[in-house]
């Protein structure tokens, strides 16, 4: 959202940003805290949910997880509120909870004159997008997922290949790669790994590191 945010008041436009769950304290702390508490203490459990989520039979009513998590008067009015006061042309929606308000929102001939869009982040679909149909636009990352978007019932016309928004600064020039490595205190010649997980920290970056370790020739740096 932030990196949206940059790019946008570079253009000259005036942004506003809204944290949906904050009015909400119970869903706002399952969302920033318990749920990373629970990734962090029951990974492979968390998978197995995950999983579960994105092969459900998606005919079927939202679920529960959905459900609860916009179903908060507070949060909801504060989206309303923001709409009123602010009277945007365009709405970014970086989650599938604001994305499914949004989508409901336009689903009942509200917004006419707002242009919506839904920024899919991740080289994955997201559990429940397909909540989200009546959203104007789907930003995706790659065309891999385009497929699977119009099983959930979006239309071609929606989808928009826009890559992932990253912060300017991994946008920056940088000098010679044998350059680089010396400012970072490596090796100029030697062969280099660079390791990168999700921005939360999850992954299997141990598991990689221990097999890169079981290498015999080691002429390379990490």
């Amino acid at each position: 959202g932030n990196a949206v945010i940059e790019q946008i008041k570079k253009d000259g436009h005036e942004t506003k940003i809204v944290d949906y769950l904050k009015p909400t304290k119970i869903r706002s702390k399952i969302s920033h805290e318990w749920y990373f508490w629970f990734l962090a203490h029951f990974p492979k459990l968390s998978a197995r949910i995950y999983d579960n989520l994105l092969n459900r039979d998606i005919t079927k009513e939202k679920n529960f997880t959905l459900n609860f998590m916009t179903s908060s008067k507070k949060a909801n009015q504060q989206i309303i509120d923001v709409i009123n006061e602010f009277q945007p042309d365009v709405i970014y929606c970086t989650h599938v909870y604001t994305a499914y308000i949004i989508s409901e929102m336009k689903k009942k001939g509200e917004l006419k004159k707002v242009l919506t869009f839904f920024i899919v982040s991740d080289y994955e679909i997201i559990p429940c997008m397909e909540f989200t149909t009546h959203i104007d636009y789907i930003l995706t990352p790659t065309v891999d997922l385009h497929e699977k978007l119009l099983k959930m019932g979006f239309k071609e016309e929606q989808l928009i290949l826009n890559g992932i928004t990253v912060n300017s600064k991994f946008s920056i020039h940088l000098d010679t790669k044998e350059n680089t490595r010396i400012s970072l205190g490596l090796d100029k010649d030697l062969p280099t790994f660079l390791i990168m997980n999700g921005g939360i920290g999850f992954g299997n970056t141990l598991e990689l590191l221990k097999e890169i370790n079981k290498i015999e020739n080691k002429n390379f740096q990490l």
